[in-house]
């Protein structure tokens, strides 16, 4: 014999925990989201480095010709990677040390349920680094 106040109490417990499983799936979409665009960040990063890394000083290339180092032209290394910008993504960061150059990228990307608590996107940074180097 079941009392009579406690009929229907699985319903509420079968809400509550449907409700909180939805609640967790879209946080996932969310999280899954912000990790596949900050792969892209990164990817992004990458290319920039490689394509800044091209910024080769030749001035200071034709006076040192004996050196192993190439050097890089830090305005023509920030210049050749932020070509390759595309929206959400811009370059926050290009730093050259030696023949080594380091861009960062960063962008406001979207979010999906963010949006319904009152945060509709999220800023994703990405980096990337390379070296421009002789090829014997």
């Amino acid at each position: 014999m079941v009392p009579a106040d406690d009929e229907g109490s699985v319903l509420i417990l079968g809400i509550g925990a449907v409700s909180i499983l939805i609640t967790v799936l879209l946080v996932g979409v969310d999280v899954a989201g912000l990790a596949m665009r900050h792969h892209d960040a990164e990817l992004t990063a990458d290319a920039a480095a490689r394509a800044a890394a091209q910024g080769l000083d030749l001035a200071a290339y034709y006076r040192g010709a004996g050196d192993t180092r190439l050097p890089l032209d830090e305005a023509a290394a920030r210049w050749r990677a932020q070509r390759l910008m595309r929206p959400p993504w811009h370059v926050s960061r290009v730093a050259v040390v030696d023949d080594i150059v380091t861009v960062t990228v960063s962008g406001r990307v979207p979010l999906v349920v963010g949006g319904l608590v009152g945060h509709d996107s999220a800023t994703v940074v990405g980096s990337g680094s390379a070296a421009l180097s002789r090829v014997p």
